[in-house]
């Protein structure tokens, strides 16, 4: 579990997410339930934000760039599945210099519950990290205030062959790309790595308002 999903779990988080952790997963499990736990009867709207250039969710509701996600509605009991998958480096590596914005080639999921019709699809949305970030393609957001959430950083529990080949493409680009925004050739990948960790820290970071 995320350092995030503390801070999240003091509001009203109503999903209970089966495995509790995402940093071991295998390439035979790489699924995971969310079940609507809420004390009353009610229902809920969950949303599942994949923001990642390793993993994609399979048959996402939207997607775009390197973000997939999945929707669904779920009454008092219910459950859903959300099954990942790897990407493709090779189609996917394009969108490492405008569309990504994480220091990691896993990237992070938000789990969001909120209530049904408070999301909507909106074009040019707003994505905070250390800035604002114009995004212009469609992906579902909601008003934070009417949304509870957990963060959560994937990680296979064992680098494979697919996991290696996509940090293998992924790393010498992040690499220019901070090189370009420092203005400077001093970047490696010691530097990548505690950017990465330093930006965990935060609790900020958001992909979804």
């Amino acid at each position: 579990m995320s350092e995030y999903s503390g801070y999240y779990n003091e509001r009203k988080f109503w999903l209970n997410i089966t495995p509790r952790s995402f940093d071991e997963m295998t390439p035979g499990n790489m699924k995971f339930r969310i079940k609507n736990v809420m004390k009353e009867n009610g229902s809920l709207t969950v949303l599942v934000d994949c923001e990642s250039f390793m993993f994609k969710i399979k048959n996402p509701t939207s997607q775009e760039c390197l973000v997939t996600q999945k929707l669904q509605d779920l009454k008092k009991g219910e459950e859903m599945e959300v099954e990942l998958e790897f990407r493709n480096p090779e189609e996917d590596k394009y969108y490492l210099k405008d569309c990504y914005h994480r220091e990691n080639a896993e990237g992070l999921i938000s789990i969001v519950n909120v209530g049904i019709g408070s999301l909507h699809y909106d074009r040019n949305s707003r994505y905070f990290d250390d800035e604002v970030i114009e995004r212009n393609y469609d992906v579902i957001k909601f008003n934070f205030e009417d949304g509870e959430r957990q963060v959560f950083w994937p990680k296979m529990k064992e680098d494979t062959e697919e996991s290696k080949k996509i940090k293998d493409i992924f790393n010498p680009i992040m690499l220019n790309k901070m090189r370009a925004e420092t203005d400077g050739a001093s970047v490696n990948q010691k530097a990548l790595e505690k950017k990465n960790a330093k930006n965990k820290k935060k609790k900020k970071c958001c992909t979804i308002l």
